[in-house]
């Protein structure tokens, strides 16, 4: 599906609804804002962007992503195949966050990174949110946990979990 529509891999995994059906769905709704939380959503939604305001979540800078997996691939086949992902990833970033009203990003560091990339920036969206005053815990319980999730497996994940280790479980 990916060969016939020009979307990235990344972005047909999603389209298991027809557009259409998918548009008039969230429409039937009368929603005031759409917020996306991936860009590979997108493609899907676009039509409804000039009839309601889309807010887009970017959970990673996806061609920075597979440009890096690319660049470490030792079979041709699958260098090809990551590097086309991150060439049509990044085109999809770059229309995407030119037609949304606003943008969020998990990081600075991913602001940063976007913004060098051509993006236009935006926002860090709050990852922890407090529901209200608690007491503190008592003085033998650590102040903050730390969770992390992912695809171990894949390399910019890899990469992170060993920054994490490296850097910050010493501290």
């Amino acid at each position: 599906r990916s060969l016939r529509s020009g979307n990235p891999i990344s972005t047909e995994k999603y389209n298991y609804v027809p557009p259409a059906t998918l548009q008039a769905e969230i429409m039937k709704g009368r929603p005031d804002l759409l917020i996306l939380d991936h860009v590979n959503l997108f493609p899907f939604i676009e039509p409804l962007a000039s009839r309601l305001p889309i807010g887009l979540t970017f959970q990673d800078l996806q061609a920075h992503s597979y440009a890096m997996v690319a660049a470490g691939e030792k079979r041709p086949w699958w260098r090809a195949v990551y590097a086309r992902e991150a060439r049509l990833n990044a085109q999809l970033e770059k229309h995407a966050s030119s037609i949304v009203r606003f943008c969020w990003f998990l990081s600075q560091a991913d602001i940063d990174r976007a913004i060098e990339l051509g993006l236009p920036g935006g926002t860090v969206l709050p990852l922890y949110f407090p529901l209200g005053e608690t007491a503190p815990p008592p003085a033998s319980q650590p102040l903050y946990d730390v969770a992390l999730i992912g695809t171990w497996s894949w390399p910019p994940m890899q990469q992170s979990i060993r920054w994490f280790l490296d850097e910050v479980v010493p501290l």
